[in-house]
């Protein structure tokens, strides 16, 4: 499949300002980026860097989606720039409103509380792990397509008519294929686990080294079983 051209929007598209809820906190004090609605396009949204915003690691990091955007299923890829008195200021991303966010179910300490946004299985333990799975899809699919997503963190979560988005691509998290960043993919799926496992109460879990996805598969099988027996 072809690449998809990028679509360039300029300041006569910005329109009022967005406020989302707070997520995980982040290693910047000040806010990285803002959000604005994108005028007649309300599946889309606007989003302006404010801390440490380079445009060219941004157009490079679009390029590539470009490239790639065809082949990518499981994830929504931003597809376009943003710019002001013709200087690029931010890209446009898919925006899904009315969600919440796995950080904020986390907080609940319930695991039940997830399969009234996401249900996969009845059974709340079995539907956590069927969401891990999915996820490592995605990771796999973002890899293969020689994306390398390293900020998967319980803030980038969304969810939405009973689906999971991946948010929040920024030059710094989506990095070009090396061992190092694979591993830093896996590292970041695996930490994501152990936060969960422990904010839902089901397992003391330590953070595991897994050297590619095959291997995290059986992890997430094994840790699931651990959790049942635990269980029982």
């Amino acid at each position: 499949m072809g690449r998809s051209e990028l679509i360039h929007y300029d300041e006569s598209r910005k329109g009022k300002e967005l406020f989302f809820p707070e997520g995980p906190s982040k290693k910047a004090s000040a806010p990285r980026s803002k959000f604005f609605e994108l005028v007649g396009d309300p599946s889309q949204i606007i989003k302006v860097g404010v801390h440490n915003f380079n445009a060219n690691e941004t157009m490079n990091m679009l390029e590539r989606f470009s490239l790639v955007r065809n082949n990518v299923r499981m994830t929504k890829l931003p597809n376009g720039y943003f710019t002001e008195k013709d200087v690029v200021t931010g890209s446009v991303v898919p925006f899904y409103p009315d969600t919440t966010s796995l950080y904020q179910i986390l907080e609940t300490h319930n695991v039940e509380e997830l399969l009234k946004h996401y249900q996969r299985d009845d059974d709340p333990v079995h539907n956590l792990f069927l969401f891990f799975d999915e996820n490592l899809d995605r990771l796999e699919e973002l890899v293969d397509n020689g994306l390398y997503y390293t900020d998967f963190n319980h803030g980038n979560i969304l969810f939405s008519n009973n689906e999971s988005h991946l948010i929040d691509f920024d030059p710094g998290y989506v990095r070009t294929p090396s061992k190092e960043n694979y591993k830093a993919v896996l590292d970041s799926y695996d930490l994501l686990l152990f936060i969960a496992l422990k904010r839902f109460e089901l397992l003391d879990l330590c953070t595991y080294k897994s050297k590619n996805f095959k291997a995290m598969r059986k992890r997430l099988e094994k840790v699931e079983n651990k959790v049942r027996r635990r269980m029982h």
